[in-house]
């Protein structure tokens, strides 16, 4: 079954992303009742009062007392957007729980996020491979930058059958372009991801430490993010 897709794209200030995104999901043959778009304000529109009702650099948390990124004093408004539309995201899964109690896995993508022909195909690889999973909260189905698990290289591949590998590094989230989640994982991640202190990718790897969380890399990758400098 294909899983539920939230896409974290502003409509009002990212049309052309929007038209590439609906292109794409035609082309996949993704159907659109499985899609859902969620945004924040945009940067260039939070109030004092959103920006730091969502952000708080200083707060320690949980035993983390220091920042894990350089960025974290001082991240911009479009970072800040960026998490808005996160948290966004988080209270939309809860509240359509309701409707759709068998959607126990989540997809979140970014709206530069650049998917594969065969993104579904690969979709199924990894939800057969899941199955004899005892626990996971999340799968990176990205590369980030360059970025393979260790296992499959020097001989990597972008053609094989997609597999599960586990990551040899404690902060896991290589990019926040194409994400699939758990959906417990995900109403564990309402409860404490306000306010935020990092950027998103850096603010999903203390929250997954936080609560335990266990997770996978996707190998070849499904997706790729379409702006990485």
């Amino acid at each position: 079954m294909i899983p539920p897709i939230y896409i974290l794209c502003n409509p009002l200030h990212e049309s052309s992303r929007l038209q590439h995104l609906q292109r794409q999901l035609q082309k996949c043959k993704i159907p659109l009742d499985r899609v859902h778009f969620t945004w924040g304000p945009w940067g260039s529109e939070l109030t004092h009062q959103q920006f730091f009702t969502l952000y708080d650099p200083f707060r320690g948390r949980w035993g983390f007392d220091h920042a894990l990124s350089y960025k974290s004093a001082s991240l911009t408004k479009g970072e800040v957007s960026l998490c808005y539309a996160m948290y966004v995201c988080l209270l939309k899964v809860q509240q359509n729980i309701g409707c759709c109690p068998e959607d126990n896995q989540i997809l979140v993508l970014e709206s530069d996020s650049v998917l594969r022909e065969d993104f579904l195909d690969r979709i199924e690889q990894i939800q057969k491979e899941l199955e004899g999973v005892s626990q996971w909260d999340y799968v990176s189905l990205g590369e980030g930058i360059g970025t393979r698990p260790p296992d499959v290289q020097p001989l990597a591949t972008y053609f094989a059958p997609t597999k599960l590998y586990e990551p040899k590094k404690q902060w896991v989230f290589r990019c926040t372009d194409s994400m699939l989640f758990s959906r417990s994982f995900l109403q564990k991640l309402l409860l404490t991801f306000v306010p935020v202190r990092e950027c998103l990718d850096w603010e999903l790897n203390v929250q997954l430490a936080i609560h335990g969380g266990k997770a996978y890399w996707a190998d070849p990758p499904l997706a790729e993010p379409g702006t990485a400098g």
